[in-house]
């Protein structure tokens, strides 16, 4: 029987990043926020939790965040249809909606797709305010 090459929990914690971006409010359309990814190295996200501290302002909207190409570009891979307008904790891994996934590849810094971005989505969040966070590995 072999044991392989596992990496012990110390090493595998060392290997855990975090990021985080804020989120700000605007109308349909806008985007809240975006991140890219400082590393020279392609990333997987393993987590994204969007944590809305003032809602928005408008029932029925939604905020999108997936990985992107540039900072003002669509994606809702990682998050797809989050209620804006609710205080709480939404998370790519239980709520994810439809296109949401549990993980993602994130291309190195300067890659095809290497930003994370946060788009208001059906009605205008003016008063959303909140933030971001993004554990992820570098594979590389």
């Amino acid at each position: 029987m072999s044991t392989g090459s596992c990496r012990n929990s110390k090493e595998h914690r060392e290997s855990l990043k975090i990021a985080t971006y804020k989120l700000s409010g605007g109308n349909a359309g806008a985007f809240a926020g975006y991140w890219q990814n400082p590393e020279q190295a392609p990333a997987l996200i393993l987590d994204m939790v969007v944590k809305v501290i003032v809602p928005g302002g408008i029932d029925g909207g939604e905020i999108d965040t997936g990985t992107a190409a540039t900072p003002v570009t669509h994606s809702a891979n990682l998050i797809d249809g989050a209620k804006g307008n609710h205080v709480g904790f939404k998370d790519n891994i239980v709520g994810g909606g439809v296109n949401g996934k549990g993980a993602q590849l994130l291309d190195a810094k300067g890659g095809a797709l290497s930003y994370i971005t946060t788009q208001i989505i059906k009605q205008s969040e003016i008063n959303l305010i909140g933030i971001v966070y993004i554990t992820y590995i570098l594979l590389g």
